[in-house]
């Protein structure tokens, strides 16, 4: 209670020396680097509240299980997130680019900038690639599809462009380790509160679940599949390399819950996923300690036994291993139907063929969309991340954000006697999401989490030191 009430009364102190800044100047010179710290950890903390925001509403709701739930059920609550996240990140970015002009030093601001892009190359990539996507209007033009997004989705053209700029940026200038644990830990404690009460509904109420399986606060299993890959994946990371024990209990107890939700929810792209996850966690252990992480081969044990134990249930893990298996063969033998892969393979013949005719420009944000309902090839997006910024942008971004997403790991790998557990964590959730995008898309409310991460990972700096 006694620290409560400090971190309130410090709270408010802030808040009146706030208040008596009248200059973006005068707020660079007088706002630590810590203060600034706090500001960009907003939008981030926006989207927890989201999250929760969610929870009270679906499990308040007892007509919210009906599936597919309708896309548009959370549309105003995470366009706030989004829209007030553009403003918290102007003002971060703009506050530290004044802190860092004014701090006197012998390189002006634009050497300083040049060096840091030369260190994190992946950022360059990633600047063209959004550059791209700023000027695809101009090509494509400005219709109603890209400024509004699809009825389902809304994904519309502001929200790809808040992704980085958003979630991402603002992070990477964050060096305490305080606050990107309680980042990662919010988002932790929000995926056990959604999987204990779906597991309770799923245990005392099955009437509710006989036409579909769990689903969390998402709108279909697969996007609940991918929450709870990346989950799982820094529940696994954070229990390995934990000291506190308390922390490392509720990591086990979030890793449980979490891969029990996941082998009810079925979907396997996001359980083969979680499976390579941590073997991804054991070799960046292996890498960063120089030893093998007991930890993580337990979890990994824990894991396999209870997809198993799932599997004798419901048609799940090895259900959906041993069908993928069959699906390959079909398609090495040329025996195909088109239903390989829950009907992906399908979907994804007809968009590497209309890539092909526009391979250098694509077809603009949802450019194949309406055709694509029109054939019934699911709700007009490829089923994977690379194909779709192929089919929105031209091959050439897709090779872009490509690159870009493996000059992360580069970095990882330069800087690994730098990094901390909560690094290693973000670099291997940011692994369990690019695995699962290759039979995903983008999404408004799973895409910012795979930015958020990628901006706590590449936080890390080969110059400064983190604090704690």
């Amino acid at each position: 209670m006694s620290k409560l009430k400090t971190y309130l009364v410090q709270a408010r102190s802030d808040w009146k020396n706030i208040r008596k800044i009248n200059s973006l100047t005068q707020a660079a010179n007088e706002l630590p680097f810590s203060k600034i710290e706090v500001f960009a950890l907003l939008p981030a903390s926006v989207l927890v509240l989201v999250y929760l925001k969610c929870v009270y509403s679906c499990y308040m709701d007892p007509y919210s299980y009906t599936y597919p739930r309708p896309v548009y059920s959370f549309f105003r609550e995470y366009r706030f997130g989004y829209i007030f996240g553009y403003f918290a990140a102007f003002i971060v970015l703009l506050l530290y680019i004044k802190k860092i002009s004014l701090n006197k030093g012998k390189q002006s601001l634009r050497p300083r900038v040049r060096s840091y892009l030369k260190n994190n190359t992946y950022l360059c990539f990633f600047i063209v690639l959004y550059i791209i996507i700023a000027v695809s209007p101009l090509i494509h033009g400005f219709t109603k599809i890209a400024f509004l997004g699809d009825p389902y989705r809304q994904e519309e053209y502001t929200r790809l462009l808040s992704y980085p700029l958003v979630y991402m940026l603002p992070l990477l200038i964050v060096r305490s380790k305080k606050k990107r644990s309680f980042v990662i830990y919010s988002f932790i404690i929000v995926s056990v509160i959604i999987a204990a009460l779906d597991l309770f509904k799923y245990v005392f109420f099955p009437k509710l679940h006989e036409n579909t399986s769990l689903i969390g606060i998402f709108c279909q299993i697969n996007h609940y599949g991918y929450f709870l890959t990346m989950m799982i994946s820094a529940s696994a990371v954070l229990f390995a390399l934990e000291s506190n024990k308390k922390l490392r209990m509720l990591n086990l107890i979030s890793f449980i819950m979490n891969t029990v939700a996941l082998g009810i929810n079925s979907s396997l792209g996001p359980q083969l996923s979680t499976f390579f996850a941590l073997i991804f966690a054991f070799v960046v252990c292996k890498l960063r300690y120089k030893s093998f992480n007991k930890d993580i081969i337990f979890l990994f044990v824990i894991y396999i036994l209870i997809m198993l134990g799932i599997s004798f249930f419901i048609e799940s893990f090895f259900y959906g291993v041993l069908t993928l298996f069959f699906d390959v063969s079909n398609i090495i033998s040329g025996d195909t139907t088109g239903s390989e892969g829950t009907g992906r393979l399908r979907i994804w013949e007809y968009t590497v063929k209309h890539i092909a005719k526009r391979p250098l420009l694509g077809y603009g944000i949802e450019g194949l969309t309406d055709e694509m309902i029109e054939l019934n090839l699911g709700y007009g997006r490829p089923h994977n991340e690379f194909l779709q910024y192929a089919e929105f942008y031209g091959i050439p971004a897709a090779i872009i954000y490509f690159i870009g997403c493996f000059m992360i790991f580069i970095k990882g790998l330069k800087l690994r006697e730098k990094l901390d557990i909560y690094h290693i964590c973000a670099f291997t959730v940011v692994f369990a999401y690019l695995v699962s995008s290759a039979v995903g898309n983008t999404m408004y409310y799973t895409t910012p989490l795979f930015f958020i991460f990628i901006g706590l990972a590449c936080s890390v700096r080969a110059d400064l030191s983190d604090s704690k």
